[in-house]
C-alpha cells in the first residue's frame, strides 16, 4: 500500500507544482513511482488504468512546461 499512496502523492504534488524550475522535477518523481507501482501489480488491476491514464497527464504536462 505504500507504493500506491507514493505515487498518488507525488503525482499529486507534480500536477500542484506552480514553480516552473521545479515542475520537471516533480514530473521526473512522479513519473518513477508510477513505474515502480506498475511493476508491483498485474496487468488487469484497476488501478493500472489509472497508472496509465496519470503517465498521459505527466506526459502532457511536461510537453507544456
Amino acid at each position: 500500500m505504500k507504493n500506491k499512496q507514493d505515487w498518488s502523492e507525488k503525482y499529486s504534488a507534480a500536477l500542484l507544482e506552480t514553480n516552473r524550475k521545479r515542475l520537471p522535477l516533480r514530473i521526473d518523481e512522479a513519473r518513477t513511482a508510477i513505474l515502480d507501482r506498475v511493476r508491483e501489480i498485474p496487468d488487469t488491476s484497476k488501478e493500472r488504468q489509472k497508472l496509465e491514464y496519470a503517465m498521459k497527464i505527466l506526459s502532457a504536462l511536461r510537453e507544456a512546461c
